[in-house]
């Protein structure tokens, strides 16, 4: 079950939501070892949502200003 939070970050990043995906898949890609110890540590920063916070509000901004390009 969604907590009150979870649908107010959902829709906080709603109108950035396409670009916020793009960065997703580069993030994911990036993120990958063959070495097991490296490999869990990028799994890690991969599950933590608050990666995600700064390009949001960096996404936001530029939208705000028309420079999305």
């Amino acid at each position: 079950m969604n907590s009150p939070d979870t649908h107010n970050l959902k829709e906080f990043r709603f109108p950035v939501r396409e670009e916020l995906d793009y960065l997703e898949k580069l993030f994911e890609s990036s993120l990958h070892s063959e070495i097991p110890f490296i490999a869990e540590i990028c799994d890690y920063i991969k599950e933590a949502p608050g990666k995600r916070l700064r390009p949001t509000i960096l996404f936001l901004a530029a939208r705000s200003t028309g420079e999305t390009d």
